[in-house]
């Protein structure tokens, strides 16, 4: 009786092995069809029918591709950008690995340390999480704004990669690089705050596309040439008045990329 109990252990166990080469050789994305079921015959008839098909193998997740993976468990380094993931594991971390715009600071908002925001064209740091406007905490005007949010000197909003085709309203005191994918109306949204008010864009354009500019004064007289060409052309509105009087300026002309 225990020769056969030994007998039978040994002989799945051989199998097992067999079984392992059989993958290591084929790849994790294929296996020997045939072994397996040998295998899976042999638990049957010496461990009573533990496993009675290939279910339970087939549904590990294969080297190379994977096309039936819905979640990611327990995940503790983030998913770099080549991999599709931020290389971030919180908000604000992902929006500066990515070069995406900051929000606009919105009231009535739950905000956590780290989190950036832009209001009258400046770039805050929260300090400590709070839900926004209920003490006087409006950053850069609030009279408890410091206890919350920290400026960052010479920071300024970039937005980058966006392809433009509907009509867009830009914050003041950002710079965009944009492509032009489609016919759109331009607008710029000035702070009411005074002083020196700028926004700066690097456009790629087509042989079709143009776009209309909001009422600004362009350097002498003339607005740029449309469609813009598929290098990038550099303008600039400047406004020291909130937005009453708005200077605009062909700076760049294509230009050339890296």
């Amino acid at each position: 009786m225990l020769r056969k109990i030994f007998s039978s252990h040994l002989l799945t166990t051989l199998l097992s092995i067999l079984v392992l080469f059989s993958i290591a050789f084929a790849g994790l994305t294929t296996y020997n069809t045939a072994l397996l079921d040998t295998f899976l015959l042999a638990i049957d008839s010496n461990q009573n029918g533990s496993f009675s098909d290939e279910t339970w193998f087939t549904e590990l997740a294969a080297r190379g591709a994977n096309t039936d993976i819905t979640s990611l468990g327990g995940l503790t380094t983030p998913l770099s950008g080549a991999q599709g993931g931020t290389g971030a594991s919180t908000p604000a971390g992902a929006r500066t690995n990515l070069g995406v715009s900051v929000a606009p600071w919105y009231t009535a908002t739950v905000y956590v340390a780290d989190d950036l925001v832009v209001n009258d064209g400046v770039i805050y740091r929260c300090l400590v999480g709070h839900t926004s406007g209920t003490d006087d905490e409006e950053p850069g005007t609030g009279g408890n704004w410091e206890d919350y949010w920290e400026a960052i000197p010479g920071r300024v909003d970039v937005v980058a990669g966006g392809a433009i085709s509907a009509n867009t309203d830009f914050a003041a005191n950002t710079t965009h690089t944009m492509t032009v994918a489609g016919d759109f109306t331009m607008s710029v949204a000035w702070s009411p705050a005074a002083g020196r008010q700028f926004v700066e864009f690097v456009i790629t354009g087509n042989a079709t596309n143009t776009i209309t500019w909001p009422t600004v004064l362009w350097a002498f007289g003339t607005a740029p040439t449309q469609p813009f060409a598929a290098k990038p052309q550099i303008i600039q509105f400047l406004s020291i008045d909130a937005g009453t009087t708005v200077y605009a300026f062909e700076v760049g002309v294509d230009m050339e990329t890296p």
